[in-house]
């Protein structure tokens, strides 16, 4: 586990802070090729959040801002994890 991971995965941390550990695990695990890892960090960051269109809305911005395709994270493969989470979502709702 890298520090930066270890960091985030502090007990007692606020919800808030929670979100965006989680959000930046998932980061971590797909820029390491681990794209199921980092689907679960995403879900618990989603789910943590109050307004879950903003969080999709954020993690659709941290593609172009955290510069992925630089990185060898295509475009399709971070909409197929945000589809998922926005279908995810939609059951929430029912």
């Amino acid at each position: 586990m890298s520090k930066a991971e270890s960091s985030f995965q502090k007990p007692g941390i606020s919800k808030n802070k929670e979100e965006i550990a989680s959000l930046s695990l998932g980061h971590i695990h797909l820029l390491r090729s681990d794209q199921p890892a980092a689907l679960e960090w995403y879900r618990k960051a989603f789910h943590h959040g109050k307004i879950r269109e903003l969080f999709l809305e954020g993690m659709n911005s941290d593609y172009t801002d955290l510069k992925m395709a630089d990185h060898g994270i295509s475009r399709e493969a971070y909409d197929d994890i945000l589809q998922t989470l926005r279908e995810e979502a939609k059951k929430l709702k029912k």
